[in-house]
């Protein structure tokens, strides 16, 4: 514990000017028009990657022991991860997952948090009724960063029957820089976040309960945390068309074969499961963001893991008749992935997606004010809003939901808000329902948390939160 503690002091010393400069630019959980630039369209004059310039913190790895195993999220109710950057206050879900976390004895809360915004985070969560209890029970680990996805950036944790946890750590964002720099902070802020790429190697040595930290492995594979998903029993699930188009550059050229090949090697997955990717929104320019983000967390989540006695059971997004009318085509992409998984013998359990709706375009943050939604017409941006982008802590289930659509002042027609609302009631029943026929009546229960402020980011309570098992077995008893 006391090496720990150490740990964060060093970090603290070594990160606090540059966490000062961090810019204050709201990222959005899709790459920039500047990342997609360079990351998805590799510029002719050749540069270096973070992995060529900090082998320590980025460079490639051997593969994880073949005995170690990838958890559904149902399993890793021990602990959490959370990254808070400069906009961290902005982002009220951040605050409630925070609070689940906090609210049960023997659950591990961790908060990534520039130096600079230590002190300013833990007055932000005072000043939301947090006391001296909720606040003792944070690990604050001090460490630049540029994002709060930690879903994407954050390691992706194994178990180990005789190890404990590891952490894997793939490529986030990897912009060019023209040369090595000093430090990862002195790449380009855009494109590329390296702060938020290196994070999961720097939090590894002072991870909770383990006097040595635990092992990071690093793939050659660029990617994100959302879109990766398991059945905890060795097969893998992702989305196919963005993670295709990452790593395919000077480096490397990987085929789906070659990707595969990747996963089943560093997360030791067997199976893997390739998912169709969603299609642009049936809308035109002017139109905003006519693209979700290619991730598998934006429609699906696995909900119990499985086993010889239980096909396992995912949530599924679908689309209502009304809004398969608007949007045919993602309706029937959702019923294909479905479909997909019903095949492969789980047991699917499919939710509505909020009914379509938009946003005021805002060009330099992506965050919603009240007062913000719009019918999808002229300048405004798609919200690709989802109640399956959920996360469990402990034995609570924390599910997105949204109240500006249907505000008196939203200028939704009264069809749709009622929608909505049905959406939403049949969405928490449906994951409520799941939860009790898996786990007992009542052992887990659902809360539905407001996310209208990120949603419009392409992210929600999932994608903000990173859990892990614990080393041993401890009670969770709700406060």
């Amino acid at each position: 514990m006391l090496r720990k503690y150490l740990g964060l002091v060093v970090c603290l010393t070594l990160f606090a000017t540059t966490a000062q400069a961090q810019d204050a630019r709201v990222l959005p959980r899709n790459m920039t028009p500047e990342e997609k630039a360079v990351i998805l369209n590799e510029p002719v004059v050749p540069g270096v990657y973070i992995w060529e310039c900090f082998s320590e913190l980025a460079g490639f790895t051997v593969t994880p022991p073949p005995e170690s195993r990838f958890p559904t999220e149902a399993e890793q109710t021990g602990g959490a991860m959370y990254g808070w950057p400069s906009y961290g206050p902005l982002m009220s879900p951040l605050t409630e997952l925070i609070r689940n976390s906090v609210q049960q004895d023997g659950y591990e809360t961790n908060v990534m948090v520039p130096a600079a915004l230590r002190v300013s985070a833990e007055n932000t969560l005072r000043s939301r009724g947090f006391d001296d209890t909720m606040i003792g029970r944070i690990n604050w680990f001090i460490t630049p960063l540029d994002g709060i996805w930690i879903r994407d950036y954050g390691g992706v944790v194994l178990t180990n029957p005789t190890e404990g946890l590891e952490i894997v750590d793939m490529g986030y964002y990897s912009g060019q820089g023209t040369s090595c720099p000093a430090t990862p902070e002195d790449f380009p802020r855009l494109p590329g976040r390296p702060s938020d790429d290196v994070s999961p190697t720097r939090f590894s040595p002072y991870f909770p309960n383990y006097v040595d930290g635990i092992p990071a492995f690093r793939p050659p594979l660029r990617t994100e945390g959302g879109n990766l998903q398991t059945d905890g029993a060795g097969t893998c699930f992702h989305m196919q068309r963005d993670v295709l188009l990452q790593n395919n550059f000077s480096r490397w050229m990987y085929s789906q074969a070659d990707l595969d090949d990747v996963y089943r090697s560093y997360f030791n997955c067997p199976n893997v499961i390739t998912l169709e990717s969603l299609q642009r929104d049936p809308g035109a320019p002017p139109l905003g963001q006519l693209q979700v983000i290619d991730h598998v967390d934006m429609w699906m989540t696995v909900i119990s893991k499985r086993t010889d006695t239980n096909p396992g059971t995912i949530i599924a997004a679908r689309l209502d008749p009304e809004d398969a009318a608007i949007d045919p085509a993602n309706a029937a992409v959702l019923d294909r992935n479905a479909q997909t998984l019903t095949d492969a013998g789980y047991n699917v359990v499919r939710i509505p997606q909020p009914a379509r709706y938009c946003t005021v375009r805002r060009g330099g943050t992506c965050i919603a004010n009240p007062g913000d939604t719009r019918e999808c017409v002229g300048s405004v941006d798609r919200v690709w809003a989802t109640y399956a982008n959920s996360m469990r802590i402990g034995n609570r289930m924390l599910v997105p939901v949204y109240r500006d659509p249907v505000d008196d002042s939203s200028p939704l027609p009264q069809d749709v808000k009622d929608r909505i609302m049905r959406q939403e009631a049949a969405a928490l029943a449906t994951f409520q329902n799941a939860l009790d026929a898996d786990y007992g009546v009542g052992a887990v229960q659902v809360v539905p948390v407001v996310s209208d402020d990120m949603i419009p980011c392409q992210g929600s309570i999932h994608c903000i939160t990173m859990t892990y098992s614990q080393p041993k077995a401890l009670p969770l008893i709700t406060r």
